[in-house]
């Protein structure tokens, strides 16, 4: 069946017989077919998409296999959660040109990569991998990829000159005709995103941008920030999991205490940890008091220094009588 008549021919090849010869003609190019094999229009169509997933993958091999190269992880890191998601997002939703103009879908991009991120890592703290690095990661990733294949498929969908791709031949407005207002906010958003990306470098690149600190952190039995005991009978005994991580810049040694409305059920000495390195155990704790709201306080010392470095402290109901002398 002969291809419909269109004003836009292509160049097509013929081959006959069992050799390779081919031979050029120009013939009408299908409107059911144009939109697919006008590349130019396509390619147009999808570059902001696209580059939305390259920036993606770069975060991904940045974050995962070159944390060292601090403005490169830093910029990528805040274009990943604060605006490629939503990005993607609102191509998917409103494909077309003139469902939203630039500003409206840039202020969207933001508010709902905003909303999105939180809610991935709602769903991953109810889930077995938690809120860590590497999950969170992945399934932000993922989702950008998702919805980048939602908006390529409903971009190309379109008519060439309903999509809001990047035009292949971008023609600007001579400077000369455009409105003293439109230049004011023209040269507003360049100085502002010259001095954010001058800011971004300083501060990653700064020496003293790198905090030193100790984490210190109680979690539940299951190893979640959750499922924290509250109520238990005297002399049940309760575990939880408490964690050192050393962010100091050196070697370190700490010392941990646990007590009980002010009794110490739990002493840990000489605890050396290298920089960067994590100390993680679950802590088998009894209460032999029994009392309402009583403070289950963890202490972190440093070194030799007598004063508490970190506090934690949880409140536990304990029931029943207490044990006869």
């Amino acid at each position: 069946m002969p291809w419909p008549r269109s004003d836009r021919p292509i160049l097509v090849g013929r081959r006959s017989g069992l050799q390779r010869d081919w031979s050029w003609s120009w013939e009408p190019l299908g409107p059911e077919r144009a939109r697919w094999q006008r590349w130019p229009w396509v390619v147009g169509a999808i570059a902001d998409i696209a580059a939305a997933v390259g920036l993606t993958l770069a975060t991904t091999l940045v974050v995962l296999l070159a944390p060292f190269v601090e403005p490169a992880r830093i910029g990528l890191s805040l274009a990943f959660v604060l605006f490629l998601p939503g990005y993607v997002l609102v191509a998917a939703l409103y494909p077309r040109k003139d469902d939203l103009d630039l500003v409206e879908r840039l202020a969207l991009s933001l508010g709902l990569s905003i909303a999105v991120v939180p809610l991935i890592g709602l769903g991953l703290n109810y889930s077995p991998w938690g809120i860590r690095l590497n999950p969170m990661l992945a399934f932000v990733a993922l989702f950008i990829v998702l919805a980048a294949g939602v908006a390529v498929h409903r971009r190309l969908m379109l008519p060439s000159d309903e999509d809001p791709g990047i035009p292949v031949n971008l023609a600007l407005p001579k400077w000369s005709r455009v409105r003293m207002a439109d230049r004011f906010v023209s040269l507003l958003l360049v100085l502002a995103l010259v001095g954010l990306g001058v800011g971004t470098y300083f501060l990653a690149s700064s020496s003293s941008g790198s905090e030193e600190f100790t984490q210190f952190y109680v979690l539940g039995p299951s190893g979640k920030a959750e499922g924290y005991p509250k109520t238990v009978d005297v002399g049940d005994k309760f575990t939880l999991i408490l964690g050192v991580v050393n962010h100091e810049g050196e070697e370190a040694r700490y010392q941990v205490q646990a007590t009980i409305a002010g009794r110490l059920v739990v002493s840990l000495d000489s605890l050396q940890l290298a920089n960067n390195e994590k100390w993680e155990r679950p802590l088998v704790l009894t209460a032999t008091q029994p009392g309402s709201n009583l403070k289950v306080e963890f202490v972190l010392y440093k070194g030799d220094n007598g004063m508490p470095y970190r506090t934690l402290h949880l409140w536990l109901n304990v029931e029943g009588q207490p044990p006869e002398a």
